[in-house]
């Protein structure tokens, strides 16, 4: 349409491979296709020109070869696509020594394609704008010889380095990589009736007491939604049961807004910590933040949650004072995975100077200003180490709490719950490291510890 003189001299091939017949949608598509076909060549076309010319039906390989070798465009234009080969193999035709006219083509791609990211001499296009696509295609057409050979020796060298052995040999060295690097970091110990008897012994004797606790996924199980987990009556009875002995400070360490710690646990006699480490409130006390921060990042990333979130059904965003959090736990896991993987790319670059980090947790990714963990919560609890005849245990179950478990004294019991293993970079000194399977194993082992204090051992710390 805006430059009908081109219908003279210019012929569309368009080739469609029947696919899944069977299918109502597919034949409606084709038919489609074809309508707009005869539309397009009724409008302009003449006696002799045949602007689009169109094939419907299987095509033999050394016929394919000679199409791409052919070709002096090749538009590949995929809404979205992983890979698409059809692509490569358009470059391996066109740079192919030995045949007649080698180094003809140009690829106009679609920056959709995954092929995008490793053919860098493609012309790419966005899918979705056709003035964008029509503009570029004048231009693939008018490049010049060398500059086509430019490009697609640029592009066959990639071809020919990045082929199947080398895509299994990378993936199988990082498989190795992160293997090893598990191994290195074996699990703690299952705490058993013999360990936990010794804990018990510990905790009875000690003078003074200090338990920090995650809560999801630790104190109380992963729920579909965050707003399921809400604690129950043994929770709550545990927390009291352990607050009340003498010298004995309880800390709920978690990243939930303070609106639910408060309402979950206000009236408990303990320390709760929210939105990891951001915001803190003793017994009875009122909040108050641990660092100053640098927010204007967040309304971007909140908006770009949220429209990721509008396209995964069970997908929902939750908005903290130094955070927000993409959830997906009630998401279809496969596509729900998928989309957390993209979803990681475009916050990389959207954060690639911003004073944030991201976080990812049990099928949720959480963006958090850099500079808040819960490690900064349990180093304000003990700024002097932990004091002789204190008794420390701290329990996560996730990588949020690698930060917890890092910062405590040297001479505490970190749990770590359910898969969680030691991390790499732990400091402060030796601790006692401890597996406990699940968050009822958790609350069972606090009401032993809590059982454990006689009436005298009572006296005794008072």
């Amino acid at each position: 349409e805006q430059d009908p003189k081109r219908a003279r001299t210019i012929t569309m091939l368009q080739v469609l491979v029947p696919s899944r017949l069977e299918s109502p949608e597919y034949r409606q598509l084709r038919d489609e296709i074809e309508l707009l076909i005869a539309r397009i060549n009724g409008r302009f076309g003449q006696p002799g020109t045949t602007p689009v010319e169109y094939l419907h039906r299987d095509i033999s390989k050394p016929g394919l070869v000679a199409l791409y070798r052919r070709a002096d465009v090749m538009m590949v234009t995929p809404l979205r696509d992983g890979m698409n080969l059809v692509a490569h193999e358009f470059v391996l035709c066109q740079s192919e020594p030995g045949l007649p006219g080698r180094w003809r083509g140009s690829l106009l791609l679609s920056e959709l394609a995954g092929s995008a990211q490793v053919l860098p001499g493609a012309l790419l296009v966005n899918p979705w704008d056709v003035d964008g696509i029509v503009e570029r295609l004048g231009t693939a057409l008018e490049l010049d010889l060398p500059e086509r050979r430019r490009r697609l020796e640029t592009m066959a060298k990639r071809v020919d380095a990045l082929d199947c052995r080398k895509w299994a040999d990378g993936f199988l060295t990082r498989l190795g990589r992160y293997s090893r690097r598990d191994r290195r970091r074996k699990p703690p110990p299952t705490l058993d009736d013999e360990a936990s008897e010794r804990l018990q012994r510990r905790f009875a004797r000690a003078r003074a007491r200090t338990i920090l606790l995650d809560y999801d996924g630790t104190l109380r199980e992963l729920e579909p939604h965050p707003d399921l987990a809400i604690p129950t009556r043994e929770i709550r009875a545990v927390l009291r049961q352990l607050a009340a002995l003498p010298a004995t400070e309880v800390h709920i360490v978690s990243g939930r807004r303070r609106t639910n710690l408060e309402q979950w646990f206000g009236q408990l006699p303990i320390h709760l910590c929210a939105e990891h480490g951001y915001l803190a409130r003793p017994p009875g006390g009122e909040w108050h933040t641990l660092v100053e921060l640098d927010l204007g990042w967040m309304r971007p990333i909140e908006r770009l949650l949220r429209r990721v979130a509008a396209d995964v059904p069970g997908a929902h965003v939750e908005r903290k004072a130094c955070s927000v959090a993409w959830h997906y736990r009630e998401a279809e896991p496969e596509y729900g995975s998928w989309r957390a993987h993209e979803l990681l790319n475009d916050l990389g670059q959207h954060l690639s100077n911003a004073p944030a980090e991201v976080l990812r947790g049990h099928r949720v990714i959480e963006v958090r200003a850099r500079g808040v963990d819960k490690g900064v919560y349990v180093r304000s609890v003990f700024p002097d180490g932990k004091e002789p005849g204190r008794f420390v245990i701290g329990l996560g179950d996730d990588t949020t709490d690698h930060d917890l478990l890092d910062a405590l004294p040297a001479g505490s019991v970190a749990g770590h719950v359910g898969g969680l293993l030691p991390s790499t970079r732990s400091n402060g000194g030796p601790r006692d490291h401890i597996h406990v399977v699940g968050p009822g194993e958790v609350r069972a082992l606090l009401r032993e510890l809590a059982g454990a204090v006689t009436p005298a051992e009572q006296r005794s710390s008072e």
